[in-house]
């Protein structure tokens, strides 16, 4: 079929190959397609194809649709601009492959920017520990990933960290000069460093833009800093800081935008972000900054609308961050993302922001496969659209399953057919949390769990990554009551029944196992798997030890199992099922971390 794209111009050809093959469509007959640059969008078929598109990126759009939904005619395109943000620092740090397809499915959806997210995965000549064993890009790779996604009309956008969100970095004792407090850089330090990394970013991207982050950090100036300088407020450290970094971002051809929540949270009562009173009369003033209003939680119109015009209070020039939830456990939370991707955009529309984002994070070690944030993405730029899209087809050509299955997905974290607008994950804390001392045995009690995932696996395909969450869901049916099941057990006397039941667990969980690794290094650098492989080897000789420990019980050569004798308590009395987004704070009530 490479034919149909020798009456393009040579350099679109290539990208446009690219799309078609990504896309899998199934022709009825040849066909050559043309592109005419104009100023309405529209398709027109003949015994050729004629897309006629404002630029070359709306030109692959159209193409994408036609190949779809067989769409033809005049199309009536947004005017705002869509954009996604890719989280490549939770130690999954995808692969350039991996990141090439999915700028494809990208230039298909009429995305036309991509910021991809980066603390310290980056290489900085002049700090060599910054991203050491973390599988960072290098500066070729950087470029060869901006070179890509250009050909296809997108703009790949560097998005950094220049104040907090810097942990990985900052554990290093040749960092420690640099630290002042939690993950936060200590701002009179780190000049050079802010300078190395924009240095870098410049060398690495041709985009005019870049994202300096500085969010959430709210102990900004209370540690070394403090030490070094006595105190001083939050809002006049953020100032000094900020100041500094939008220097060095003019001194290097950059425009720079930021997160919002900085500027906020000193006028809410609680230091929260979506509690500042609509009337508070906020002081910062940046006219000229590219703010970044970050929302992944309200459920009504007016919360976006009140906070839009906060946020114009300090920088007129505002874009809307929404969110796709792939960062809330084991499985992403599609039905909270869609409610409020909805509301968002909505919002944002109304408000008529020039750019409206979705965030892709993958929070607490990238547990949920990258490839699944393709079913959000699609709905993101279906809703900027104007909700006219077939996702459906949209979802077998992108993704090879179906959205059937994609929202059984839903089911892990919800007891019934409601949608999980608080983010609970029970799929991830009854995975890990310990068969002997499990601190949410009281917070599951009079719940059909295992019922639940036995239903689920059943409705799961077998195959691809559906054939992986089958295989999660009847692991979960016999290990998220397994503690109650162990108690109840040692009180009646009939322990014995229970070995043969872990000793199932084990092995279905090294098939598990090897599922997720398979998927792992199909889309990620290998750096970051030691942890989740660390979390799974711990599961597993947890449940080795509780297997010995009935064995020595039913043995005679101890006289109790006190872990199964400590009294039930319940960890969240205020909902259930409800949210721990921590594997350190699963797995024991005892110190994981820390000292």
């Amino acid at each position: 079929m490479t034919d149909i794209f020798q009456t393009l111009p040579s350099h679109m050809q290539h990208p446009t190959q690219l799309l078609f093959e990504a896309l899998h469509p199934t022709p009825t007959k040849p066909f050559q397609v043309h592109y005419q640059q104009a100023s309405v969008a529209s398709i027109h078929q003949g015994e050729d194809v004629t897309i006629q598109a404002v630029d070359e990126g709306m030109f692959y759009h159209l193409f994408a649709r036609y190949l779809l939904e067989g769409i033809t005619g005049a199309i009536a395109m947004p005017q705002d601009t869509s954009s996604v943000l890719i989280d490549v620092s939770r130690n999954g740090v995808l692969r350039p492959e991996m990141l090439k397809q999915l700028l494809i499915r990208c230039a298909a959806l009429h995305i036309q920017r991509v910021y991809l997210y980066m603390e310290d995965v980056y290489t900085i000549d002049e700090f060599p520990y910054f991203g050491a064993y973390r599988g960072r890009y290098s500066h070729q790779e950087l470029k060869d990933l901006d070179d890509f996604a250009d050909q296809f009309g997108i703009e790949l956008i560097p998005a950094i960290q220049t104040l907090a969100h810097l942990k990985s970095f900052l554990r290093w004792k040749a960092s420690k000069p640099l630290w002042d407090i939690d993950d936060i850089l200590r701002i009179d330090q780190s000049q050079e460093l802010i300078q190395a990394m924009i240095k870098t970013m410049r060398a690495c991207f041709r985009t005019k833009r870049i994202h300096v982050g500085m969010d959430e950090a709210n102990h900004l100036g209370l540690g070394t800093y403090l030490d070094a300088h006595g105190y001083q407020s939050k809002q006049q450290l953020m100032r000094t800081h900020l100041a500094f970094v939008l220097q060095t971002c003019k001194a290097y051809d950059f425009d720079p935008m930021v997160w919002g929540d900085m500027f906020l949270r000193p006028y809410s009562p609680t230091n929260d972000y979506y509690n500042v009173p609509l009337d508070a009369q906020i002081q910062e003033r940046y006219p000229d900054l590219q703010l970044v209003y970050w929302d992944y939680y309200g459920h009504t119109l007016s919360h976006y609308k009140d906070l839009i015009q906060l946020h114009q209070q300090v920088s007129p020039r505002l874009l809307f961050a929404t969110g796709g939830w792939t960062w809330n456990g084991l499985v992403p939370v599609y039905s909270k993302a869609f409610d409020v991707m909805a509301k968002g955009i909505q919002a944002s529309k109304e408000a008529q922001l020039p750019e409206v984002m979705c965030t892709f994070w993958f929070d607490n070690g990238t547990e949920t496969p990258v490839s699944l944030m393709q079913y959000s993405m699609l709905h993101f730029a279906n809703l900027m659209h104007g909700n006219t899209w077939k996702e459906d087809v949209w979802v077998q050509a992108m993704m090879h399953t179906s959205i059937q299955q994609l929202e059984l997905l839903n089911q892990f974290d919800m007891l019934s057919n409601e949608m999980n607008l608080s983010n609970a994950n029970p799929s991830k804390y009854l995975f890990y949390q310990d068969p002997l001392v499990g601190i949410f045995d009281g917070q599951i009690q009079g719940f059909c769990y295992a019922q639940t995932y036995q239903s689920l696996a059943n409705r799961l395909d077998a195959h691809g990554l559906m054939g992986y969450y089958r295989r999660l869901a009847l692991f979960l049916s016999q290990k998220a009551e397994l503690g109650l099941n162990l108690r109840k057990a040692y009180q009646t006397g009939t322990l014995s029944s229970c070995v043969h039941v872990i000793e199932e667990l084990l092995q279905q969980l090294d098939a598990l196992v090897q599922m997720r690794k398979s998927i792992w290094l199909q889309e990620c650098k290998p750096f970051g798997y030691e942890v989740l492989d660390l979390r799974f080897g711990g599961l597993k000789q947890r449940l080795q030890s509780t297997k010995e420990r009935i064995q020595q019980y039913l043995d005679g050569e101890i006289k109790s199992i006190e872990e199964l004798e400590e009294p039930y308590v319940v960890f969240d009395a205020t909902k259930n099922p409800t949210f721990a987004g921590l594997w350190e704070e699963i797995v024991s009530a005892c110190n994981v971390t820390g000292v």
